[in-house]
């Protein structure tokens, strides 16, 4: 986890002058007039809605931070599918994620609300594994109307998915896959963006080429590469599975010796030369901000390393933290993280509960059985997780969250500035 200027002895005793310089270059909280935050708070759309029809699924992954057991068995309902629906047909949404942690083939009926939502004229997205049995004719239907999938794989390798995705069957993936395609050709319409979405740890990161090729020959659109997160990184994680017997443990790429290291970097520029012009290659950023920091641990490239590492993140020496709680940098910049989920994106779990984001699933800012849909996405509580990210005032979640990188509240605020200013293209001055 990244250390805090709080933390860090030289926090307790700053180089001289520095204190001084943060406060001369940025003002106090009550200096910052309501002109320059208060039109950055409020939203009028939403990119993302996600929804949680049940907690679910058919596998045991060893590093899914929300897989207790007893989560498991519980399902929206009908009366919370019909909000969400209304809500849906009414409120401005780019597009609507049918997912959550668990499996959304695992919710009876999971193909009707889809064509419920289709029929209201929402554009669909989903996160599967695509290994719960042979998909139905209407399932294969349904999931060939949607925008965008994202399949859950990890490795071309199904001896290491089945250790590490337990019960995850690379057959039926694939399987269920051609289906989808074939149906779309059949009916003489574009299949869904398909993406192979990969969670690097240091067990799949040495065959990373592998994985392109695979996902390449599959006909996936996108290969998305996320940072492994362990479990005490996630306030509320919890997994049963770890210990499972018919298991593998999974650990982030810091654990890997040196020459493994190594093998896994020269791995993943082959898979990136392999993309070009043949697939979409991402890397999460926070995954990225690792990669770099490990090439300079190996010392390849040194130089160049160092000076991406350093532009992708903020440095850790020099920090002060200021009498509100705020953490400055040494040329005064305030510390924040580089998230816009408060403000384009929206959860609600199986039960109503909505959390601040993605991540974050034992504390939340309202029910949806209390309050309507659209008056939670602009509340106070939502607000303050908005207000804190552009301050650097964050709520204690953002501070310890290590899914996003670090940045500073100049550089968010123009990033939020510049994603209202695109929705006021097509949403104008309309308020709900």
């Amino acid at each position: 986890m990244t250390e805090t200027a709080g933390d860090s002895a030289a926090a307790e005793a700053p180089a001289e002058g520095i204190a001084d310089y943060s406060v001369s270059l940025y003002r106090a909280p009550e200096e910052i007039g309501d002109d320059e935050i208060r039109p950055l708070l409020h939203i009028e759309r939403l990119h993302q809605f996600a929804v949680e029809l049940t907690t679910s699924c058919n596998l045991a992954c060893v590093y899914c931070h929300f897989a207790p057991l007893d989560r498991r068995g519980n399902n929206a309902t009908h009366d919370l599918v019909d909000r969400i629906v209304d809500f849906a047909g009414s409120f401005p949404i780019d597009i609507i994620t049918l997912s959550g942690d668990a499996e959304i083939t695992m919710y009876k009926g999971w193909e009707q609300v889809a064509l419920r939502l289709l029929k209201a004229g929402c554009r669909l997205r989903s996160i599967s594994n695509f290994s719960n049995g042979i998909f139905s004719p209407a399932e294969v239907e349904a999931f060939s109307y949607f925008s965008e999938i994202l399949v859950s794989l990890d490795t071309p390798d199904a001896a290491l998915l089945k250790k590490t995705r337990y019960r995850a069957d690379l057959r039926t993936m694939t399987y269920n896959l051609q289906q989808i395609r074939a149906k779309c050709l059949e009916d003489g319409r574009p299949q869904p963006r398909l993406v192979c979405n990969a969670v690097i740890h240091d067990k799949n990161f040495g065959h990373i080429d592998r994985l392109a090729a695979f996902a390449i020959a599959n006909g996936f659109n996108a290969l998305s590469l996320q940072r492994f997160v362990a479990l005490e990184e996630v306030k509320g994680g919890k997994n049963d599975f770890w210990d499972n017997p018919n298991a593998l443990q999974l650990f982030p790429l810091d654990h890997l010796d040196d020459l493994t290291l190594l093998r896994g970097m020269q791995a993943l520029q082959r898979a990136m030369t392999m993309s070009e012009s043949r697939i979409e290659f991402g890397l999460h950023p926070a995954l990225s901000q690792d990669i770099e920091r490990l090439l300079a641990r190996l010392g390849v490239d040194e130089d160049d390393a160092q000076a991406t590492a350093d532009d992708g993140g903020l440095p850790q020496q020099g920090r002060t933290t200021l009498a509100d709680g705020r953490v400055a940098l040494a040329d005064g910049r305030i510390v924040t993280k580089a998230c816009m989920m408060p403000w384009d994106y929206m959860h609600i779990m199986w039960n109503g509960d909505v959390p601040p984001c993605c991540i974050v699933k034992d504390e939340f800012v309202a029910n949806i059985s209390d309050r309507p849909i659209a008056e939670v996405i602009n509340s106070d509580e939502m607000k303050a997780y908005r207000e804190g990210l552009l301050t650097g005032r964050m709520q204690p979640l953002c501070v310890d969250c290590t899914y996003v990188p670090e940045t500073d509240t100049a550089s968010l605020r123009a990033s939020v500035r510049g994603y209202l200013e695109r929705l006021g293209q097509y949403v104008g001055a309309a308020t709900y």
